[in-house]
Order: C-alpha cells, then sequence, then structure tokens
C-alpha cells in the first residue's frame, strides 16, 4: 500500500483545484474537506488528519494525511511514516474484520457477519472477498429501485433517501459502481435497506464511549465488549471503542489462562487488534502452557468437541497437535472426521461451497468424500445454470440490470460457465447504448 509521496506540479495543482472549488457528485465528506483555500498549510492538513484518526474516521483521514504529504515542498518522513502506518493499520483492520465476518457465517449468524463485512467495506470499498460473501452467500432481502434523474449523484441520493449523506458508499457497493463518477441518468439503482439504528448521531457516540470506558474501570468487560460492538456496527473502525475492546479481551483471556482455559483464551486473543503490542506476546505465551499439557488431554478435547457436533474446535486442536507430530494417527483421525462432518453439514444445509472447501481437506478415498464431492459440485453447477438461465430471462424481457446480476451469480458459482462471461460483455454494451440514446433525447 505504500506510495511515492513526492509532490508533482500537476497533482499538486489538480488537489489544489480540488481542494478550492469541490467536485459535483463527490461524497458529501469530500465536498466539505474541499472547501479549505489554497493558502490552507500542510500542517493544518496534518492536524485534520490527526483529528479524524482519533474520531475512527480512517479513509477521511487518510486522504487528508496524503494531501497533506503533496502539500509540502519538501521530503516529510512524519507525514510519509503517518500515511503508512495508518495504511497498515486499516488493511489490518480490514484483515480482522473480514476473518470475523467469515466465522460468524461459518456459525449460521448471518446478520452479525453482514455487519463485519459492510465494516470491511467501509474501510476498503474495493475489497473483493467481502463483496462476494455479500453478493453472493448472504441471504437477500428484496430491495427498491431509483432510476437516476438529472442533478443526481450518489451523495444526494444517500441524503435524499436516508437523510445521511455517509450512505453514499453504501449505495455504490450495492451497485458495483464508483462512487466518484457521475452518475448517468436513467440507470437503475438498487436501493439496499439500511436499518435507521446503523445511525448513530456523535452526541450517543460519545456516550457510548463514556459509558464503555466506565465498565472498563470497574473491570465489567463482558459489558464494556458489548458496548464497543454497539459502536462498531454503528461506527465502523472508531480508534477508542477498538482500543477498549482489545482491553477487555486481553483482560478476559488472562482471566481464562489463570483457570487454564487455553484454548478459549486463545479465541478471546484473536478478537484482539492485530496490531496491539500485547496480543502476540499473550498468545505465545498461551501456547507455550498448551505444548505443556499431554497430548492426550487435546486429544480428549478434540474428540469431545468432535462428538458435539463442534467441528470447527475439533480441527483447531487436532491441526495443532498435527503441526508438532504430522503423523500423530489420533490426531488424524480427528481432524478427517471433523472435516467430513463439516462437508456434510455444509452440503445439507444448501452451502455446496463451503462444503467442497471442506471436504477437499481429505483423501477422496475416506468415506464417501468422492461421492459428496461429486454432488455437492454437481450441485453448485445446477444453480448457476439456474442462475444463467434467469438472466437470459431478464435479457428476453429487455432488463438488463437483472440479466447482468444473474449472469455474475451463476460466474461466481461456476467461473467456467462456457457462455456467462460473453453475455454479460453483449449485454452491458447494449445497455450502454440504450443509456447513451437516453441522453440524447
Amino acid at each position: 500500500m505504500k506510495a511515492d509521496l513526492r509532490p508533482t506540479a500537476g497533482l499538486l495543482a489538480g488537489l489544489l483545484l480540488l481542494l478550492s472549488q469541490g467536485c459535483a457528485g463527490a461524497p458529501a465528506w469530500l465536498q466539505i474537506q474541499s472547501r479549505p483555500a489554497m493558502t490552507t498549510s500542510a500542517e493544518a492538513y496534518r492536524a485534520k488528519a490527526r483529528a479524524l484518526e482519533s474520531e475512527g474516521e480512517w479513509r477521511r483521514a487518510l486522504f487528508t494525511w496524503r494531501v497533506a504529504a503533496h502539500l509540502v515542498t519538501e521530503q516529510d518522513p512524519a507525514t510519509t511514516e503517518a500515511v503508512a502506518d495508518l495504511e497498515q493499520r486499516i488493511a489490518d483492520t480490514v484483515k480482522t474484520r473480514y476473518q470475523e465476518g467469515v466465522e460468524h457465517f461459518q456459525k449460521g449468524d448471518h446478520a452479525l457477519a453482514l455487519q463485519s463485512f459492510l465494516a470491511v467495506l467501509h474501510l476498503d470499498p474495493d475489497y473483493k472477498n467481502a463483496r462476494y460473501y455479500l453478493k453472493t452467500r448472504l441471504p437477500k432481502a428484496e430491495h427498491a429501485t431509483y432510476r437516476v434523474q438529472r442533478g443526481d449523484s450518489f451523495t444526494k441520493i444517500a441524503n435524499d433517501i436516508y437523510k445521511d449523506v455517509s450512505k453514499a458508499y453504501v449505495l455504490a457497493y450495492f451497485n458495483d459502481m464508483d462512487p466518484h463518477r457521475p452518475l448517468l441518468i436513467g440507470t437503475l439503482l438498487v436501493l439496499p435497506r439500511l436499518e435507521t439504528q446503523q445511525l448513530l448521531p456523535r452526541r450517543d457516540l460519545l456516550t457510548l464511549l463514556d459509558q464503555a470506558r466506565r465498565a472498563l474501570q470497574q473491570n465489567r468487560y463482558h459489558e464494556a465488549i458489548a458496548i464497543t460492538d454497539r459502536i462498531n456496527e454503528q461506527s465502523p473502525g472508531n480508534v477508542q471503542a477498538q482500543r477498549m475492546a482489545d482491553t477487555a479481551h486481553l483482560a478476559i483471556a488472562r482471566s481464562l489462562i489463570a483457570q487454564k482455559k487455553y484454548t478459549a483464551a486463545l479465541t478471546r486473543l484473536q478478537q484482539v487488534s492485530a496490531d496491539h503490542s500485547r496480543r502476540n506476546r499473550t498468545i505465545a505465551e498461551v501456547r507455550r502452557l498448551m505444548s505443556r499439557e499431554t497430548t492426550e488431554q487435546q486429544l480428549h478435547s478434540a474428540q469431545r468437541h468432535l462428538d458435539r457436533g463442534e467441528f470447527a474446535e475439533a480441527i483447531a486442536i487436532s491441526r495443532g497437535i498435527l503441526d508438532e507430530a504430522p503423523n500423530h494417527r489420533a490426531a488424524r483421525g480427528i481432524f478427517e472426521a471433523a472435516h467430513y462432518g463439516l462437508g456434510r453439514r455444509h452440503l445439507e444445509l444448501g452451502d455446496e461451497i463451503g462444503a467442497i472447501e471442506a471436504l477437499r481437506m481429505l483423501d477422496k478415498n475416506y468415506q464417501d468424500t468422492a461421492q459428496l464431492l461429486n454432488q455437492a459440485q454437481a450441485r453448485r453447477n445446477a444453480r448457476a445454470e439456474t442462475h444463467y438461465r434467469e438472466g437470459v430471462m431478464h435479457f428476453l424481457q429487455e432488463e438488463l440490470e437483472m440479466a447482468i446480476a444473474a449472469w455474475k451469480k451463476c460466474l461466481t458459482l461456476n467461473p467456467q460457465h462456457p457462455k456467462a462471461r460473453q453475455d454479460i460483455d453483449n449485454a452491458k454494451r447494449l445497455l450502454e447504448k440504450w443509456q447513451r440514446l437516453g441522453q440524447e433525447q
């Protein structure tokens, strides 16, 4: 993510013009930052960037740091380092929140998975894996639509529909469009359902932060986490909330370590931010303590999880044993049985992709793994073909946006589909032609 921050005449002129005149159709926060006069100093932008970071507005802060970097006349190591540091923190947070979303999805908690994936896209709107889950694997709700009119932008539509200009990026995401590019008149947009409780006024945010701080001071760690979770759901990336949550998770992990509940402690530590100074040290400590337990105790724990149908836990423990002793037969047996059980469960729930991922960890000769894999792949291809036929139906009815969406679902399930990709290209060209004709009229 690191970039050469040395200013060039063209880029600096462009930035100053953008900041002095504004940009039609750009997000509201960009329009607001466009107002400082050309005489604004780099230090003013550095101060603004630091303030935005403290409020958890990392994307806006990163943009402001980059402006500051281009305004300086000489190399500024401190600003360059600040840009690189924030880029890395955003990347680490995106990775952590994405993994949380996957775990919630695997546990069947689609509401929490949705929140995690949206938090990822709040920080990185182009994160393809989060888009994949939201577009393909999470259950869909029916959404209203809106046809673009003259003078519309994502910011204007977000303000008109949701009364919140910050929802412009969500609106752009749901329509696979660049939020910074002008909208074509006549374009049909999907309007996602956004619950009103997602909109958190600043005064409410400060109140919740204060409540979390008091709970933390009084060692009410679970309560503090519940409050910070609420903040993160409605204000993703808030630095203060994340740091308090990290402190609470670490305190709970220490308590679990004292009780020799090492697996639970590791699970808790995974919820601490990847960049926290104590996270990796504590994880290493727990692993050292776990290594002192006998292999038989770990096997007993893994078997107990397997018997309960807690396949992910059984896999985690047996994999740990196999990392140390790759030829351990009992651990290998639990590892394979857990993957087999997980694959069957995904298949029974209609999650063919999850089933394929689990079953591919096994030798095809393990029980009826080969048969289950063939069944999962056949179902996946059948679902892909269903989406393809839906796309053809929409195309024949001249519903090009819906046809393209259906064919994209087809390709997600079967990237090698012989016709879907070509049909998408044809539909896009036809749609662009229609839109140009609409503008000319």
